[in-house]
């Protein structure tokens, strides 16, 4: 299991870098447009759309690392309150209904990306198109409820939030 644990890690970790550089991109971008605007007097027509899009690149590349180390944010008011025995119960609950809701967002957006793909749907300044942006959706989201599934098989990782402290 250790073997397919550190694959895992070590595919979602370069995801994660992946979604840096599409992040440090975003912000070369951004500045791009404003030294564009205020120093040529028009910006590139298509960093507006650009920068949208890594936005969601972004934001869903690094889901299936936040979810395998559960770096994601969380609200425990409640099950901070709980004993240990429910707490795990609770948490084995919350897993499910995320591995669920990873299932079927990955196939409702897959349909969304899919319809896309036949329009061959382009942004309207730039032309991008637009499926290789949308399937990151589905792909992502399936991968994060992979990630959660390894996490409720295998259990947390030395250097979870979760994990309790070495003594």
């Amino acid at each position: 299991m250790n073997v397919v644990w550190r694959s895992i890690d070590r595919l979602f970790t370069g995801l994660l870098w992946i979604g840096v550089v599409a992040g440090m991109l975003m912000t070369t971008f951004v500045v791009l447009a404003s030294v564009m605007r205020y120093f040529v007097g028009a910006p590139f027509r298509f960093t507006e759309e650009l920068v949208g899009l890594l936005f969601v690149a972004v934001a869903f590349i690094g889901l299936p690392w936040a979810t395998l180390h559960n770096r994601h944010l969380r609200i425990t008011l409640i099950p901070d309150k709980l004993p240990p025995a429910v707490r795990r119960i609770t948490d084995k609950v919350a897993a499910l209904l995320v591995i669920v809701f990873c299932a079927v967002f990955a196939a409702q957006s897959w349909e969304f990306a899919a319809f896309s793909l036949s329009l061959n749907a382009r942004s309207d300044m730039g032309g991008i198109p637009l499926f290789p942006w949308m399937a990151l959706m589905p792909i992502m989201c399936a991968a994060a409820g992979i990630g959660m599934l390894v996490r409720w098989v295998r259990g947390p990782s030395p250097d979870d939030d979760e994990a309790p402290p070495e003594v």
